[in-house]
């Protein structure tokens, strides 16, 4: 099969590993790099052998398909830009800084049918899979934690758009149903943006979700547990473990590297033409429920 010939905006702490992975994939041709500090974009594409683009639009130009892993206040802009031309867009999480911008994007990639996929990477974590696998016909509640130490990376919008978001899409994919009921606390302590949130979703059916985000923790953790008339079932997000309700603990031999897999899903749905793992409207269903928790914030 050929090989997509792809490009990547953005390469600061994270969009480094991107294009790291995409380098060393059979499936992609690597075109090169863009970054606004081209001092850095040209590290990068040296370290790499590829090209170093001083204009994003040749960039775009000569790919087939685009990686944007920039800061979430610019996504829409680069999004909007890549898609207009017609190219393939693999972006990072938030797909925009509104749900009103991610709904224009959405907009623009089916008009040029193109596709759309949304960085939400834990859909690619083996915990989340087994646990879907195992899931309880009954759920009564859901309750997530995503706690980091601080770090001046994503503090330029709230932790419910820097961490939160990861579990509203897990939540969403899990129940299949948008809340209906909204209630949460912020706390602001290092940046301008909410730090920490405490939210709680209540949805028709009756079960309530409670998530816990906070990127000024003195520990980490990334857990999702479900409990149900049958007990508990636990997912640890870094172990790529489930806990089952009889204390089994169900998890692979070797750790996945979920960012590869998440690459490698994205380059196959361009080379194939079918549904990405997490499409632009997942995307934009978490937008739109990580939006309404944070309007709390000023109600």
């Amino acid at each position: 099969m050929k090989a997509v010939k792809t490009g990547i905006i953005g390469v600061g702490h994270f969009g480094r590993f991107h294009a790291a992975i995409l380098h060393g994939l059979p499936q992609c041709e690597f075109i090169g790099v863009y970054d606004i500090d081209s001092t850095r974009s040209k590290q990068v594409a040296d370290d790499l052998k590829v090209t170093w683009f001083k204009k994003v639009g040749h960039l775009i130009e000569q790919s087939d398909a685009l990686f944007v892993v920039t800061p979430a206040a610019t996504h829409f802009a680069c999004a909007e830009r890549v898609l207009s031309a017609g190219k393939h867009l693999f972006i990072e999480k938030p797909l925009a800084e509104s749900a009103a911008n991610a709904r224009q994007l959405l907009e623009a990639a089916n008009k040029k049918g193109v596709l759309l996929q949304v960085g939400h990477i834990e859909r690619f974590n083996p915990a989340f899979s087994l646990l879907k696998n195992n899931l309880p016909k009954t759920i009564n509640r859901i309750e997530a934690n995503r706690l980091l130490p601080f770090s001046a990376r994503g503090t330029d919008v709230s932790v419910v758009y820097d961490l939160m978001v990861h579990d509203i899409d897990l939540v969403l994919n899990l129940l299949q149903e948008s809340p209906n009921g909204y209630d949460a606390t912020f706390q602001k302590i290092q940046t301008p943006f909410a730090d920490s949130c405490r939210a709680t979703l209540s949805f028709k059916s009756g079960i309530t979700a409670h998530l816990t985000s906070s990127r000024v923790s003195d520990k980490r953790e990334r857990t999702l547990t479900v409990f149900s008339g049958q007990g508990k079932y636990c997912i640890d997000l870094d172990e790529q473990s489930l806990l089952l309700p009889d204390g089994r603990i169900l998890k692979n031999s070797e750790k996945r590297n979920i960012l590869q897999d998440e690459i490698r899903s994205f380059l196959k749905t361009v080379q194939e033409g079918h549904r990405p793992m997490v499409t632009g409207e997942e995307g934009t269903m978490a937008l739109e429920v990580a939006e309404s928790i944070i309007a709390l914030e000023s109600a």
